[in-house]
């Protein structure tokens, strides 16, 4: 896919927004007279950046990003997983390892809202 090289940013030019490059001499790619729909467009560029099919590679990384309810089932193999619950009426997360899940589940009191969902290995590797 050719398109004009990231990062993209948004620049006020009177009463329109113009798109542009910064690797490509500040080239112009877009003019568009709603800035939340210009930065939009650049944020999902940016986002984009690198990869080969972006249709494909999102489609998948949202099979892979499913929430679980941690009341009904718990991971069953090793990784990181991101984890939201409510307890207090206060929302929180945090990322555990496979195998302290289980424990931590198990000392949680008052818990209103438990899911998890696996962190694709590729986010986690430190290469």
């Amino acid at each position: 896919m050719k398109h004009t090289k990231e990062p993209w940013e948004v620049i006020a030019v009177d009463d329109m927004y113009e798109i542009h490059s910064k690797t490509a001499g500040h080239e112009v790619v877009w003019s568009i007279d709603s800035i939340d729909n210009a930065q939009r467009i650049a944020l999902c560029i940016n986002a984009c950046a690198g990869m080969k099919n972006p249709i494909e590679e999102i489609a998948e990384l949202r099979k892979q990003l499913v929430w679980h309810d941690a009341t009904k089932e718990t991971p069953k193999e090793s990784g990181r997983y991101l984890i939201v619950y409510k307890q207090g009426g206060v929302v929180r997360e945090f990322v555990a390892d496979y195998d302290i899940f289980e424990e931590w589940l198990s000392l949680l009191e008052n818990v209103e809202i438990v899911k998890w969902l696996p962190i694709p290995k590729e986010a986690t590797d430190d290469d």
